[in-house]
């Protein structure tokens, strides 16, 4: 593989980029707030207590272990959880296997947070496996520091807070307005129940719980119900129509009936464009750094010292991709601000 050039300008920002990103660190700078697990009472304790209960596998003794752990690896993460509470065998073969093990002692946040707002039975512990060693984010390739529980997806900064198409939870009242899904098809796709608490940079608040539904998968859930997006469409704009010309009925008004798109041509009905509550994307993820399995060790990634403010990380390469798009880093005035940013040549 040929090396990079050499490139001081390149290698002076990324000195300047890491000092940076580890005095913000320990400052506290360049941290994601009020996600779930700012509001779960759980964080730092054991996912699991040990069991007392004595007794064998039955059956599942005949195999060998390496077929149980194949077996525990693509199932659901309530499965495998209820499974190691059977008795102790039960519970030491559940932590032998090396996915469950690994990410328990690494990031014992994580399987608590997915519990909490039920979402265990759409994930595998090979899928949760899978993203917790992913380190690019599945919609745009950036450093993905982020899980989105409901489909088990890493994101980066940016898709988890302004995506319009993954890591975006959806309420079902919504789902059903906009999709013509019924309750019995959301029960059916990857859902989460919230937590109360204080969600997201503008502190929305909520003491409920209630169920939001991942909108993407509810989006194809309705297009495969009603046979196509064009039917799905019509559907939406109908219900619409009655909504309105109901609510003009009591006001003792007429009104047009809309055109077919006019509940797609509105912005924030528009599945592509509807800026959602923030709140409920912070209600649906938790910080989780790439895990390197060569390593044994996380990959935290780092801030770049231009762009204080940004939650964005990088790794070496992404941060050379970073500075090809806004320039070298120039250092200003130590006492002023900026005291570094980014310079385009000329």
């Amino acid at each position: 593989m040929a090396e990079e050039p050499v490139d001081p300008a390149f290698d002076h920002a990324l000195a300047l980029s890491l000092d940076a990103t580890e005095r913000w660190d320990n400052a506290g700078l360049n941290q994601v707030d009020n996600t779930l697990l700012d509001n779960l009472s759980t964080i730092g304790e054991s996912p699991d207590g040990d069991t007392q209960i004595e007794g064998n596998l039955g059956t599942l003794e005949k195999l060998p272990h390496g077929v149980l752990w194949s077996v525990l690896a693509q199932l659901d993460v309530c499965t495998v959880r209820t499974f190691r509470r059977v008795n102790r065998q039960a519970q030491e073969l559940v932590d032998a296997l090396t996915h469950y093990n690994t990410i328990n002692t690494h990031a014992p946040h994580v399987i608590p947070a997915i519990l909490s707002i039920e979402a265990g039975r759409w994930i595998s512990c090979g899928d949760l496996w899978k993203a917790f060693c992913t380190a690019t984010c599945e919609e745009c390739g950036r450093f993905a520091n982020f899980l989105y529980i409901p489909t088990c997806k890493k994101v980066c900064f940016y898709c988890f807070t302004g995506g319009r198409t993954i890591a975006v939870p959806f309420l079902y009242e919504d789902a059903r307005e906009m999709f013509g899904v019924t309750d019995d098809i959301l029960q059916t796709l990857p859902n989460m129940l919230s937590i109360p608490g204080t969600y997201g940079p503008d502190d929305f608040k909520t003491d409920e719980r209630f169920p939001l539904v991942d909108r993407l998968s509810a989006y194809f859930a309705g297009i495969e119900r009603h046979g196509s997006r064009f039917d799905m469409e019509r559907y939406a704009s109908e219900k619409l129509f009655d909504k309105r010309s109901q609510a003009w009925e009591e006001a003792g008004k007429q009104r047009r009936r809309p055109r077919l798109q006019d509940y797609w041509d509105e912005e924030e009905k528009n599945i592509w464009s509807e800026e959602p509550n923030t709140g409920f994307r912070f209600m649906a993820v938790v910080h989780l750094a790439p895990f390197n399995r060569l390593t044994q060790e996380f990959e935290l990634g780092f801030s770049c010292v231009a762009c204080l403010g940004s939650c964005e990380r990088h790794t070496v390469a992404s941060f050379r991709e970073h500075i090809n798009q806004y320039g070298n880093i120039q250092e200003g005035d130590p006492d002023s601000w900026p005291r570094a940013y980014h310079v385009l040549p000329m």
